[in-house]
């Protein structure tokens, strides 16, 4: 049986994993040196206890969340990245 966990590729709780996913999200105004400052005690903690997914184990991109009209949105990659390794 596949868990939740496998799906993620990673051993977090439901509470880490929201928060991993808030993580690339670089806020209004934010400058790459800012977003770095504010995500990477937590980042450390995601990489130094085994907690990030497949893809996140080398390095880790910002994203810019764009909020539509119709209520949805989604969150690109921004050309800024974290070298994990």
């Amino acid at each position: 049986m596949v868990t939740i966990q496998d799906l993620r590729g990673s051993k977090c709780t439901d509470i880490e994993w929201t928060e991993y996913c808030w993580m690339p999200q670089v806020r209004t105004n934010e400058t790459p040196r800012k977003w770095k400052q504010r995500i990477w005690s937590r980042l450390e903690y995601f990489r130094e206890n085994n907690l990030l997914p497949i893809e996140s184990k080398k390095y880790f991109n910002a994203r810019k969340l764009i909020r539509l009209q119709d209520g949805t949105s989604y969150a690109p990659t921004i050309g800024i990245a974290i070298c994990l390794s």
